[in-house]
């Protein structure tokens, strides 16, 4: 009797590691198809765009604000990032999701993870965060 429980165990664990596998598969087939969805990486900007923050947007910002200001934005920017990307977990951390296209940003790059984002950089998350925070990493 011990000898058939422990192979029904064993059959189950079988079946739900095919499932699992299943899943996996499932969700990798879902990662390509956005992927095959978004524009290839180096793509650009579309055309309208490129054009209103090139001559339009830009300039006007560098007009209206000094260096020193840009800096406090960028970096007040920065402060809310690691405040977000800190209560996430290694898990979430580590799930890609696709953003809705915001002005400014390649279609390739919508589908990252927050992980993905932070690593991009030379020396990754804990650099970048004490770049933005002013700390010498």
């Amino acid at each position: 009797m011990a000898m058939v429980l422990a192979q029904m165990k064993n059959c189950q664990r079988a079946k739900m590691g095919g499932m699992m596998g299943q899943r996996d598969d499932a969700m990798a087939q879902h990662d390509e198809d956005i992927q095959k969805s978004l524009a290839p990486p180096g793509a650009g900007l579309p055309v309208v765009q490129a054009f209103l923050l090139r001559y339009l947007l830009f300039p006007a910002f560098c007009r209206t604000n000094t260096w020193q200001k840009a800096l406090a934005k960028f970096q007040a920017e920065g402060d809310t990032i690691v405040a977000l990307a800190e209560r996430l977990s290694p898990e979430q951390l580590q799930k890609r999701v696709l953003v809705k296209a915001p002005m400014g940003m390649e279609d390739s790059s919508r589908y990252w993870s927050a992980a993905m984002g932070w690593a991009f950089g030379d020396g990754g998350p804990k650099t970048w965060f004490a770049v933005i925070r002013r700390e010498q990493p």
